[in-house]
């Protein structure tokens, strides 16, 4: 079984114990998932089975939206509710002053990622020297938001936002970076992932409608799985070349699937090269 199970993950079990309940009923030996949620989140969650793993790294690429819950009036040192308070005051924050500073975490922004993540240090995951107890110290990096609205107001003082962005953006981080922007301390304390990789959480199953219904129900082929690139249909000489590796004359410079006469994905090429061959 080989392609791409939209999942609608449940808060409690991390990305990697869904990817395995799922490969699990696939009966598959290879499994994993484009894009890591925190285990307090739920949400779309990309499964991909077989030979599709090798789609994650584009799905990753793609932009990706949620709709989340900051509190104020409380830091952790996870940036989430799942953590340790560090910082415990009255929350003097309106809704007001909440959207007023929301415009300058728009476009290419600098973000430092929590210290509870996967970030590597020296080959480690920087959460397993947070939790040994060690100083961890990351570098900001750039990364993008297409979107950020104030969507809704809980009393006492919580702001539902929606977000759009690109790769590599933590919403823990904005949570924390959010509340010093207005002065009082914050974390994330809900968050859903809505879309990711072009698939909204319309589109997801739940573990349950899968185990009900079967992985099949819901596989998205490799091909329709990179639906969002341009395509190129070759001939059955072609996708012989293609299978020996040789760059044939027509592969283009934008990257773009080249499926053979049924519509099934032969391989991605990019800057007129093959990038992955799938046998």
């Amino acid at each position: 079984m080989t392609g791409v199970v939209p999942l609608c993950k449940a808060p409690g079990p991390s990305s990697q114990q869904a990817v395995t309940a799922v490969r699990r009923l696939a009966r598959v030996k290879r499994a994993g998932h484009a894009g890591t949620l925190d285990p307090e989140a739920a949400g779309v969650l990309l499964v991909c089975l077989g030979s599709a793993t090798r789609l994650a790294e584009y799905l990753m690429e793609r932009p990706k939206a949620y709709r989340a819950l900051v509190r104020f009036g409380v830091s952790t040192d996870t940036l989430d509710g799942a953590g340790r308070a560090t910082c415990v005051t009255t929350p003097h924050v309106t809704s007001g002053r909440v959207e007023a500073a929301l415009p300058r975490f728009l476009g290419d922004i600098l973000q430092t990622p929590p210290v509870y993540s996967a970030v590597k240090l020296g080959g480690r995951n920087a959460y397993e020297l947070a939790r040994a107890g060690q100083a961890v110290e990351l570098k900001a990096r750039t990364v993008h938001v297409d979107a950020l609205r104030l969507v809704g107001w809980e009393e006492p003082a919580g702001a539902w936002l929606d977000i759009e962005c690109g790769s590599g953006f933590y919403v823990r981080a904005l949570a924390r970076d959010l509340g010093e922007a207005v002065g009082c301390p914050a974390h994330l304390a809900a968050l859903v992932r809505t879309a990711c990789g072009g698939v909204r959480l319309a589109d997801t199953a739940t573990l349950e409608e899968l185990q009900a219904e079967g992985v099949e129900s819901a596989l998205v082929a490799p091909a329709e799985a990179l639906s969002f690139l341009p395509a190129v249909q070759l001939d059955s000489g072609e996708v012989a070349a293609v299978h020996h590796g040789i760059q044939t004359a027509r592969l283009p410079v934008p990257r773009t699937r080249l499926l053979d006469d049924a519509g099934n994905l032969v391989a991605v090429a990019a800057s007129g090269r093959l990038e992955k061959v799938w046998s």
